[in-house]
């Protein structure tokens, strides 16, 4: 049986009081990311169920009309389902703004996280040298990016 999806706009305080207060997920940031909630009007939050209970969010940061980055706060116990919560999510960008693009940023030592990206859609846009710290090792970050129209987007 399929899993129940929902992705809805503009998280709680609860749900994002949540999200950065887990363990799990704060592993995954890097040394200099910001690790509370960021109230800005580019910053939106989507909260991500699966059979009704909370998975996690997701963020979208406005770069212009045309422009989102994407990340991703999803919870432990959902990672089965990140791959059809991040469709829906994508999706719902792609259906619900004008944008052209989404794009989302890795580090290059993350290979799941990379073929993962890439499995749902993502293609490699270039890469940014030196561009991050994680555990005080300076990275490289690669820049990813899904154009509306290409491959399941529409």
């Amino acid at each position: 049986m399929n899993p129940r999806i929902e992705i809805i706009k503009n998280s709680t305080n609860e749900e994002l009081n949540d999200v950065y207060s887990d363990k799990y997920i704060l592993s995954s940031f890097c040394d200099y990311d910001i690790k509370e909630p960021i109230i800005d009007n580019s910053v939106v939050y989507y909260s991500a169920y699966v059979n009704n209970k909370f998975a996690g969010c997701f963020v979208e940061v406005i770069k212009s009309p045309f422009d989102s980055e994407l990340h991703s706060l999803l919870k432990k116990h959902s990672r089965k389902h990140s791959r059809e919560l991040a469709i829906a999510f994508i999706k719902m960008i792609f259906q619900t703004r004008s944008v052209f693009r989404v794009s989302t940023t890795v580090i290059h030592s993350l290979q799941k996280v990379i073929n993962f990206c890439m499995k749902i859609g993502f293609v490699i846009d270039g890469l940014k040298q030196n561009a991050n710290i994680k555990n005080g090792q300076v990275q490289n970050v690669l820049q990813f990016r899904i154009l509306r129209g290409e491959l399941w987007v529409e």
